[in-house]
């Protein structure tokens, strides 16, 4: 069928003809002779219907109101319908971006809602979305009559009678498409507008898929948007109900990165009331699904390359893992961190517990997937994703180890080797710093792994096993200390890191005081005697100066020269200890903390110790 066939030709003349009703006509004629026109037809036909009754007769169909008990006359609502058409039209859309339009429509949206009127609102989302999408002056139209406020409104009556019932869920998808619409939407918007937002989404009781489109618009919101209000109101729409059928995966996804931006935004002080069934039920949603990324992960990027016969993994699944593994772990590490300070204390006991059980399990599965990886590098090269999903899977695991390395240890141990050796390909040099790089393209570099195990690792060399397993492996023991010497570096280069120093020296005192080291060992032991000396002497002089004996400088001058110490002890003999050390030595003897300080006054005593062995040998 063509736009200029004989039958079309006589539609078009009824159309054209002097009244109201010849244009009636011709277009009832019209609609019925193009029920099988292709795209390219009926986008011809509209042109030539617009050119053939103009813009002021839909217009004034548009404005022409029935009786007064009709909440939207038939001839508004035919309007609406015929002018949606053309506003789909990137040509013609330009044609109806005229005041009168947007107030009747803005108008026309008001009772459709309120009649909970499906096609009137989708004919209202059409004409709004045409002119601002296609006609810069019908943009500006929309944003001087407010049209994203009004919609705002129209989404608080929706959303007022709960739950929603069929009509009103399709009217309330609608109304969501149309603030999706607008790029600008929350620059135009004041807090009572984004609270609302808000609030539309907390409102919603039923299993709605508008509620999951307003999830992935809240998604999208800037950090601004999250006052107490709607924080509150999302907290209420999270753990409300949900589809099950339709959206799973996706809505899990948006559930969680909303979440995670959350708390990176607000904390999760939110998440603390309900005798602690709120961060259970998110921890347990964030760990089911990290374990079901993980097995993902691994048959795409491991699987794939190893097995003939793996498991095809479907088109976009590498760029979900890419995105949502970050997610799952940021949001498990924050609960991790939560477990180690005060705000464990406001849960039940009971909560504490069901949070501990389900980040052990999660973690058991997180070092068997850094075991496969560790298996699958030993022999492949990686690939920039699962570099991501190592790197960011060490990272979490060293939140945990430092809080519980008791309930997976041994797995850990096993695998301790590869954790000291692995260094992802963007890694940043311990030396270097970020404006070394004059590459404004390049990715950002990233932060050494160590620095994040280093807190578990404290914890696990506590046990035989792990220093064992540390002092036994030459290349994971040389990179432990190749760290340190970075560290050192950076400390002498005014960088705040005396923190990361002492925790370093911690390792190494458990190693050397619950180990065995080989001859090897000690060797790559003694080669560092040079600098911890160094540093010691002036740690000393420093500290000496400021007199105290509690803070961080404190600490740090214990553990160099317990580490000292404990090198010099297993190297042979200086015929004559250097006069700085022996005076290094002389004060810290006759300088110890107050007994109250138990961690910094255990160390003085393992000094005195160590200095009485020293010179007795």
């Amino acid at each position: 069928m063509g736009a200029s066939d004989e039958k079309l030709e006589r539609c078009l003349a009824v159309l054209g003809g002097p009244t109201d009703e010849h244009k009636f006509a011709g277009l009832l004629m019209i609609t019925k002779h193009l029920q099988d026109a292709d795209a390219a037809t009926l986008q011809e036909v509209r042109s030539r219907v617009l050119a053939t009754t103009g813009v002021t007769f839909f217009l004034r169909l548009l404005h022409t109101k029935g009786c007064e008990d009709d909440a939207l006359s038939p001839y508004r609502a035919l309007a609406l319908n015929l002018i949606s058409s053309f506003c789909g039209d990137v040509k013609l859309a330009p044609e109806f971006a005229k005041e009168s339009v947007v107030v009747d429509t803005l108008d026309a949206l008001r009772l459709g809602v309120a009649g909970g009127n499906v096609a009137v609102v989708q004919d209202c989302h059409q004409v709004l979305q045409g002119l601002y999408v296609y006609s810069p002056v019908g943009r500006e139209l929309l944003a001087q009559h407010r049209c994203s406020q009004v919609v705002i409104e129209a989404m608080r009556a929706c959303c007022a009678v709960q739950p929603l019932d069929d009509s009103h869920e399709d009217v309330l998808h609608h109304l969501v498409a149309l603030l999706r619409d607008d790029a600008q939407l929350w620059s135009a918007l004041t807090p009572a507008d984004t609270d609302a937002v808000v609030f539309c989404f907390g409102a919603i009781e039923s299993a709605s898929l508008a509620k999951v489109a307003l999830q992935e618009l809240l998604v999208e919101a800037p950090e601004t948007i999250w006052t107490a209000a709607a924080v509150s109101s999302a907290a209420q729409g999270l753990f409300g109900a949900w589809p099950e059928a339709q959206h799973q995966s996706a809505r899990r996804d948006t559930s969680l990165v909303l979440i995670d931006r959350l708390l990176s935004v607000v904390g999760g002080g939110w998440l603390l009331s309900e005798k602690g069934h709120q961060i259970v039920l998110v921890v347990q949603l964030a760990a089911i699904e990290t374990k079901l990324l993980l097995d993902d992960a691994e048959r795409a990027w491991i699987d794939d390359r190893v097995n003939d016969r793996a498991i095809e993994i479907v088109d976009g699944a590498d760029d979900r893992l890419v995105r949502m593994i970050p997610v799952c772990y940021g949001i498990l590490e924050v609960v991790v961190g939560w477990l180690a300070g005060p705000a464990a204390a406001e849960l039940p006991a009971e909560a504490v517990a069901q949070l501990k059980d389900a980040l052990c399990e999660l973690f058991k599965v997180v070092a068997q997937f850094l075991t496969t990886a560790r298996d699958f590098l030993a022999t492949y090269t990686t690939a920039p994703p699962l570099d991501m999903v190592v790197y960011a899977s060490v990272r979490v695991l060293g939140a945990w180890l430092a809080e519980d390395s008791d309930a997976i240890g041994a797995d850990v141990v096993a695998i301790l080797p590869f954790l000291l050796r692995y260094t992802p390909s963007a890694v940043v040099d311990d030396g270097a710093s970020d404006a070394d790089s004059d590459d404004e393209d390049e990715p950002p570099a990233l932060v050494d792994p160590l620095h994040f195990l280093l807190p578990g690792l404290l914890q696990l060399t506590a046990s035989d096993a792990a220093a064992s397993a540390i002092l036994d492996d030459e290349g994971g023991l040389a990179r432990l200390l190749q760290f340190g010497a970075g560290v050192c570096a950076n400390l002498a280069a005014g960088e705040d890191v005396v923190a990361v120093l002492t925790m370093c020296l911690g390792v190494h005192i458990n190693l050397l005081l619950l180990g065995a080291p080989s001859f090897t060992a000690r060797a790559q032991y003694q080669k560092t005697l040079p600098v911890f000396k160094k540093l010691l002497m002036l740690t000393c002089d420093a500290v000496a100066k400021d007199r105290g004996y509690d803070d961080d400088q404190y600490a740090l001058l214990l553990h160099l020269i317990n580490y000292c110490l404990l090198v010099m002890l297993g190297a042979p003999k200086e015929k004559t200890p250097s006069p700085e050390m022996t005076e290094c030595l002389r004060w810290v003897a006759a300088n110890p903390p107050a007994i109250e300080f138990e961690a910094s006054y255990d160390l003085h005593e393992l000094a005195l110790h160590l200095t009485a062995r020293y010179q007795d040998t």
